[in-house]
């Protein structure tokens, strides 16, 4: 693991209080990490919502074209060239959508896609919400040091299905995420 992790800002997204295409209600805020592409040194990050329930990154239409993809309706490509940080970004199998998308939220927000599963594998990532930093390592089969609070529970992903799902016991009981009874 390198000596100190990448560190970049955490933004908070309002969200848009909509039904999203996928089906899901989205009712409190999203995160969204600041990505760089080689095309554009020197310019302001690129915002992307952190999405666990689509199978790999998303970009809007005018954000792909900025970075030189073709876009044709429904299309997508090989994005190369994106940095997290100092870190470079392997090549990403992306997506595209229309500008406006809900998914996207607000266009006030200045959000350039969603960030997948394909991303999110790469990293173990450390967030701070109230800080509004997140701290990243490249993933590997064991925790960075420092990694997390000292109580953090590591839990393995298996497969790329795009959700994360917990089964929870506290004190024999079933964790139902509810105060009712049963």
């Amino acid at each position: 693991f390198p000596a100190a992790p990448v560190v970049v800002a955490l933004r908070r997204v309002a969200a848009s209080g909509e039904y999203l295409p996928s089906g899901l209600f989205t009712d409190g805020e999203r995160l969204a990490l600041p990505l760089w592409h080689d095309r554009m040194p020197g310019s302001e990050p690129m915002w992307f919502v952190i999405d666990t329930a689509i199978r790999s990154t998303v970009l809007s239409v005018s954000t792909a074209r900025r970075l030189g993809l073709e876009v044709q309706k429904g299309s997508g490509g090989l994005l190369e060239g994106l940095r997290f940080g100092r870190a470079f970004v392997g090549p990403l199998e992306v997506q595209t959508i229309p500008d406006g998308a809900p998914v996207l939220g607000d266009p006030d927000e200045g959000v350039a896609g969603l960030l997948g599963p394909d991303f999110l594998y790469g990293w173990d990532l450390d967030f701070d919400v109230p800080r509004g930093r997140c701290a990243a390592w490249p993933a590997g089969p064991e925790l960075a040091r420092g990694f997390g609070p000292r109580n953090a529970v590591e839990i393995e992903l298996k497969g790329r299905q795009g959700l994360f799902e917990v089964v929870a016991h506290l004190r024999g009981t079933a964790c139902a995420g509810s105060d009712a009874p049963g």
